[in-house]
């Protein structure tokens, strides 16, 4: 199993979890994915060919946050990240 997969999987367990422990979660991803180190490192994570480190720049933006929160179904004004869709 590759570890984006592992990730999805456990995501998806979090997902039946309270709200409190989605939006705690999410609230970790969100620090996580702001420091710098983490954002530093990131090039590491990816395989070298050229195709993967081109997805750097969609992974040090803001889609992997709100790819989080959608995952987690959170909705928590404490992360922004995402666009309130609730009204439409």
């Amino acid at each position: 199993m590759t570890p984006p997969v592992f990730l999805a999987t456990k995501l998806e367990e979090c997902r039946l979890s309270p709200p409190e422990l989605r939006n705690d979660l999410a609230a970790q991803f969100h620090e996580l994915l702001n420091a710098s180190a983490f954002l530093e490192a990131l090039p590491a994570f990816l395989p070298p060919d050229q195709a993967s480190q081109q997805r750097l720049p969609d992974l040090s933006s803001g889609y992997p946050m709100a790819w989080i929160q959608a995952q987690l179904d959170v909705v928590d004004e404490r992360l922004p990240c995402l666009p309130d869709t609730s009204q439409s």
